[in-house]
This record gives structure tokens, sequence and C-alpha cells, in this order.
């Protein structure tokens, strides 16, 4: 509980400085961009082939939404999103938390902070200046009513002051230039959709927002028995299906089944309401704001469950309508016309989402600054290195600057010694010392040996293409002996780098033990990725693709294998042999697709450094930091623009030739085998086989997939003592796996689309689900 002193330290901020900017207003030019806009200047003298990857390059680090980062000078977030996250926790039912808001009561000293400079605020962290803004007026039992603030001990903080900065806030944060979508109101880890749906429920319980007399009266239309339907059923399941997540979000709920309940009611009364003469007159929008605010919520919702559609409602133009929607409504009307449902309903869709936004922001690990700043030394090496230049090999692989860096040997050699040295000095953060060094450790001896590794055609002066480097992950209850195998199993097809990311300690010491059994310090490097958990593949989004800039700036090619695959051979030499055929442009990605469905697989790619992957590449990191409901491997069919579409993609992704990657497919049917089914002939045709991925269209328990790759693993290991595997065994154990799966050549793929709600398989069928989203 304040002191006095405190009190009175509340109200002299407070009092000279209550007043909000006016509303149009414009936030500070220091709020943090987003990797977009206005491309930085290049570095003078460039080549033209080299200029376009500084012209496209994002201007700055993508928009630290969480503050995880943020540094500033004015409110101590972490405290602010400790105590709103305390008092979600500790709100569990209608009653208001009066023990939770006193033992918060120190962070309202921050909250003093924002409501005296909400602009200098917010220039520091929009959402956190939000929740700074919300918990007093919460606690003082506010309910959109100043006048409910009298008596509370909290003084001006629950105010009208208070109220004006609150108002101003919200509408910048969800209509302003640095306006974030509406569903980050649910999607992050500031609680501000569950804490405001649990204030309306506390309010209209208590019979006190129904009295607020700024609320104009409601045109005819508003009140029609179709509008009141609607709203009166989304409200009764809001309650039943979806507050009972937010008011105890930590106990064992199916959180899809109870979303999956409330939908499965609220989209009949939705297409009914929409389908009615209320929804269809003239300027209802405009004359019913928070029905209309309802609408598009439960839009936005129905589409969570199932596939994008053209006219898709989480699309940046539809999402900014939402948003000014819910921009415009007064916390009078918010809280007391608005139905629960909505601000319910985007809460509750944080458990709908693939990842967090923890993963990029703020430059997390490898900031951008740093990944141009290579760019500049491989510019400055490339200028500096002896003999012809790639470029000037008519014919070669592309003419770009890390095109040129990757068939430059000498350049490429001398950029890793620079990039380690400015590490050791601090220039460039310990991630990139240690994989310049790693990779100048294994760096094959020019000559035969080097270029007998590559396919393509005879390398220049500089130097032949450094080998690809490959990458794998694991978290989790991953054995040990699965994860020994697959490393081993590496080495013994001839792999001559791998990388393995994990986030957990023990499979950290695990690859370090191998990397010492094997003497093979130079082959594989063992990398621990911290990552705060907020959802279930935070760890997979994070690793799978944040250490990628990093390879391609310093001109190497990588290849992912998903863990749960067995290598027949080693896949390099024929993925360069694809990528880099000859007599054609080369291929940007390979990647698999299904056996019988269309849809990639991105469990097996293979991406080439270049310009455009480089550049394609941080876009789609954006998308991933952006955009939590996409899950990442439509997200990278889409950026292909393979099969799938996806909302919040670059427009001018087939357009702009920076970004408009080339792709290619790896066969599923004959080498990059799964267990859906081989279309070989054992006899003749096995050897095609390079890869065996324990993944199947048919569906397979965890359990059953860890049983058939160890016994695979087991049948062809190397015996105690050997230095290499046995032939033989190999050989049989190939014939044995293929010979199971071998059936006929798919004549048709099918559409696929990970993430479809069962909720939803009726309305895709019968065209309802197209005909409601349009």
């Amino acid at each position: 509980e304040m002191t006095a002193g405190q009190r009175r330290l509340l109200r002299a901020l407070l009092t000279p400085r209550a007043a909000p900017p006016a509303l149009g207003d414009e936030l500070s030019a220091a709020a943090v961009q987003d990797g977009t806009g206005a491309a930085l200047e290049p570095p003078r003298g460039l080549r033209p082939e080299w200029q376009t990857v500084f012209e496209r390059f994002p201007r700055g680090e993508y928009r630290d939404i969480e503050c995880d980062r943020v540094r500033g000078g004015f409110v101590l977030w972490p405290d602010v999103r400790e105590n709103a996250l305390l008092l979600d926790r500790r709100w569990r039912d209608l009653d208001l938390p009066e023990a939770a808001c006193e033992e918060i009561g120190t962070v309202f000293l921050e909250s003093t902070l924002v409501l005296a400079s909400p602009r200098r605020a917010a220039s520091e962290c929009a959402l956190g200046t939000l929740t700074a803004a919300l918990l007093p007026l919460i606690c003082a039992g506010h309910c959109g009513l100043a006048s409910e603030a009298a008596g509370t001990g909290l003084g001006e903080l629950g105010g009208q002051a208070a109220v004006e900065a609150f108002q101003w806030l919200w509408k910048e944060a969800l209509a302003g230039p640095q306006a974030l979508p509406a569903y980050m109101l649910g999607t992050t880890t500031w609680p501000i959709a569950a804490l405001m749906a649990k204030w309306q429920a506390h309010c209209r319980a208590a019979g006190v927002a129904t009295v607020a007399p700024a609320m104009p009266t409601l045109p005819d239309v508003c009140r029609m028995p179709e509008v009141d339907s609607f709203t009166g059923i989304i409200e009764s399941m809001a309650d039943a299906s979806l507050m009972p997540m937010l008011w105890r979000p930590g106990e064992a709920v199916n959180k899809e089944r109870s979303v999956g309940e409330f939908a499965s009611v609220m989209i009949p009364a939705l297409a009914n309401f929409m389908n009615s003469a209320a929804a269809a007159a003239p300027g209802f929008i405009e004359d019913c704001p928070s029905v209309a605010t309802a609408q598009g919520t439960m839009l936005v919702l129905l589409r969570l469950l199932g596939p994008p559609v053209v006219t898709d409602p989480l699309h940046g133009a539809r999402m900014a309508e939402l948003g000014s929607q819910l921009a415009a409504l007064p916390l009078a009307e918010l809280i007391g016309r608005t139905p629960h449902a909505v601000l319910a309903a985007l809460a509750a869709s944080r458990w709908l989402t693939w990842r967090s936004h923890r993963l990029y922001g703020g430059g997390a690990d490898v900031p951008l600054a740093e990944v141009r700043s290579a760019l500049e030394m491989g510019l400055t090496c490339l200028r500096d290195a002896p003999g012809p230049h790639p470029e000037e090999a008519p014919g070669r692989y592309g003419s770009g600057l890390l095109e040129s860096l990757h068939e430059h040997g000498a350049a490429r050699a001398a950029l890793w010694g620079r990039i380690s040295m400015a590490s050791e000095d601090g220039a460039l953060g310990p991630l990139w010392g240690q994989i310049a060094r790693w990779l100048l450790s294994g760096e094959p001896s020019p000559g035969a040996a080097a270029a007998a590794a590559w396919p393509g055609p005879p390398a220049p002066a500089g130097g032949s293409p450094t080998p690809p480097v490959f990458f794998t992950m694991a978290f989790g209850a991953i054995p040990e002996h699965w994860l020994r195998s697959f490393l081993t199993r590496a080495f013994d097809v001839g792999v001559t780098r791998l990388t393995f990311v994990t986030p957990t300690r023990e499979l950290v010491r695990v690859c370090e033990a191998v990397a010492a059994e094997e003497q093979a310090e130079a082959k594989l490097l063992c990398v621990r990725l911290f990552v705060p958990f907020a959802r279930h593949y935070d760890f997979n989004n994070k690793a799978k693709f944040y250490l990628f800039p990093i390879m391609f700036a310093l001109g190497v090619d990588v290849i992912w294998l998903d863990l749960d695959i067995f290598l027949f051979k080693n896949p390099a030499p024929r993925m360069l042999e694809q990528a880099y055929a000859p007599g054609q442009w080369p291929k940007d990605v390979l990647v698999t697709d299904h056996f019988d469905e269309h849809c990639i697989n991105h469990g097996v790619f293979i991406v080439r450094s270049s310009d455009r992957s480089l550049l394609w590449l941080l876009e789609y990191i954006r998308w991933l930091h952006w955009y939590p409901y996409g899950h990442d491997q439509n997200g990278w069919d889409a950026f292909l623009v393979h099969s799938i579409v996806e909302p919040q993609m670059p427009q001018d992704l087939r357009q702009n030739p920076a970004i408009n990657v080339s792709y290619g497919l790896l066969n599923t049917e004959r080498e990059y085998v799964t267990l859906t089914g081989w279309a070989g002939n054992v006899f003749v045709q096995r050897s095609q086989a390079v890869l065996l991925h324990f993944t199947t269209t048919q569906g397979i328990t965890e359990r059953m997939k860890k049983s058939k790759l160890m016994e695979l693993f087991n049948a062809t290991g190397r015996p105690f003592g050997d230095a290499t595997a046995d032939q033989r065994r190999l050989d049989m154990a190939t014939w044995k796996v293929l010979g199971r799966l071998q059936t006929s050549w798919p004549m048709v793929k099918r559409p696929c689309f990970e993430g479809i709600h069962i909720v939803v398989a009726g309305l895709l069928q019968s065209g309802l689900y197209e005909e409601l989203l349009a």
C-alpha cells in the first residue's frame, strides 16, 4: 500500500502535466522503426551489380514489440510488465482483486511518469505505456467513469486526466503513425486484452458500466432483434468458453478446444447476423461501432481457425480497419457497450499462435546492423582480393555481392579473418567470431580436393566455393542416443560441416562430447540458443533461421535437415548438383514437398548464399516476427509463391527482382523419401534414395517415429572401435526399408495447409467460410 508521501508525489507529478497531447499529434520520432522504409545510403563507388543488397537492406532492426531490449531513460518497463502479469494471474473471478492491486502499488509510480508524459513513454514502448495507463484505472474500480475513482485512494491516477491519457494512448497504439495490429493486444506478453475483458466482466457484473452519462443513445438499427441476438450469443459463449481460460490461464484446459467450442456457436450467429437487415443497413458501421467491432473481431477469430482467403481479415488493410474501429471507441463505450467477447477473443487468440513476438525484435542475437557491417567488410575484401573477380567471368552464378564472395575463396577467407577480429574487438557479436573461426578451421585447402567436391564449372582464380554448412536442431525430451546417432551418421556419410542448435544444456554437452570423441571440432559446431519461451514453436522458429543471415553474409550456402532424418548418403553433392545445374541459372532455394501433397515440407532444403536469398530471408524473418498465427512451413511455401498465400507478406514479393528468389522442388518420390511412400524399384533404383525423412501425411505417433528411426540407426551404426560404417549393413537396411515403402507414383498431389481447425471443416466444403470472410 502506498504511503502518504508517495500519494503526494503522485499528485505533484500529475497536476501540472496530466493533459495528454492532442489526438492528432504523432508519436515521437524516436519510435523504433521496423526494418522498413527508405534504404540507407549504400557505400560509395560500388559496382552496379553490388548495389542492390545495400539499397534494399532494411534501415533498422525489427521493432521490439515486447520491449525486451528497450533501454530507455524514462520508465522501468520490466516492472510494469511483471506487475501487469501478476494482476492478470491473481484476477481469477468477477471481483476486483484488491489484494493484488495493493501488491502492485509501487508500479503506479511508473504510471505517473506515463500519464505525465505519454508521448515520451509511448516512443519507448507503446504496449507498455498502454498497460501502465490501464493498471491504475482498473484498480481504481473505474469502469470507464471518472467519478467512480473518488475515494479509491488512487486520486488523480483514476481521474479524468488518466481517462483522457488512456484514450489517447489507446488510439495511438491502434491507429496512430506507429500503429500495431489489434491482435497484439492478445498475442504479446502485455496482457492488455485479457485484463480489459476481465474489467468489462467485472463492471457489468457490478452494474456500473451501464450508466455512463457520456454514451449517446443508440440509433434504432443498433437495437434491432438480430443485433441483440448476435451480441447476446457471443457474450454468453464468451462467458462459457473463453473467460474461464482467462480467469485461470495456468490450469490444464485444452485451449484450442475451448476456442473451438466458442466458434461452433459463434459462427452460425455471425452468419445469421451478417445476412440480416441490420448488418445491411446504410451507415451501420458508423452508427453501431461496438457491434461492427464485434463483427470484425469474430471474422478474425474465424479466419484463425482456417486457411487464408483472398480478402483475408488478417491482411494489413483489414487489420488497420479493425484497429481504427477499436481506437474510435471511447473508454466508457468500450467498457459499457462493446461485447466483452471482442476483447476475450483477442486475448484467447494467443492460444492460436505458433510463436511469440520475442524471437527477433530489437536486434536479438543477430542484429541487422551487424549483418550490414559484415556485408561492407565483404565488399572491402572483394575489392582488395587478387586475381579476376567472379562477376568478370560471364555465365557463372551471378554477379551480386554475395554470389561474388561465394565464388572467390581468397576474398572469403580474408573476410572470415576480419570477422573474427571484429568480434574480438567488440565491433560484432560473439556469434560472428565463433562461426568465422570455426569455418576457418575446417576450410578445405585450395586445389583438387576442394574443386572435386564442387559440381559446377571450373573455379575462378580466387579459389573454389566453400562446402555448404548443414544445420539441425533439437529441444525438449530428445534422448541422447537419438542425437548421437544422427550426428555420427552425418559424419559416416561424409558431411564436412554441421551446426547443431539447441536451447537445452544437456544436449549441448552431448554435442560437444560427440565432437571430441569423433575428433570433429572443425566439422561440428554446437550452439546454445537462449529464447524466453512463450509459445510451443518459439525454439523451432528461432533455431531454424536466426543464424542463416550470418552464413549468407560470409558467403556460405546452408542445408537444413530435421533431426528425424536418416541419411543414406551425403546430400550435399546431389543438392549442389541440382542447385547449380550446368546450363541453367542456379536456384536460390531447393526444398521438399510431400509425397502425395503439394504444399512445402521444409524439413529438408538448401538455400544458396546470394543477395536475393539474404534479402528474401530477412523479409521472411520479419513476417515471423510480426505475424504469430502463420505456421512457419506455410510461410516458407507462401514466400516461395508455391501453393499457399498468407497475409502480411511483402507486396512486391514477386515483382521486385531484389527478393524474387528462384526455387525448385527436391524429388520426394525417389530421392528425398518420406514414410508416405517410395515410387522407385528396389532392385535397380534404391541407390537414388538420398535420405529418409520420418514424416508422413498419413499420421504417425512420436513414439512410433522414434522407434522406427532408432531401428534404422542401430541397423547401420558403426561397430565400436571401427573407423567406418559397414557398407553391407547399410545396403541390407536400405533394401528392407525402401522395399516396405515401395508404392506407385502419385497420380496427383492434394493441396494442403498446416493448422485447420475441425470446427471449420464443414464451412470449407460448403463455401460458407470464404463467403463470410469476403
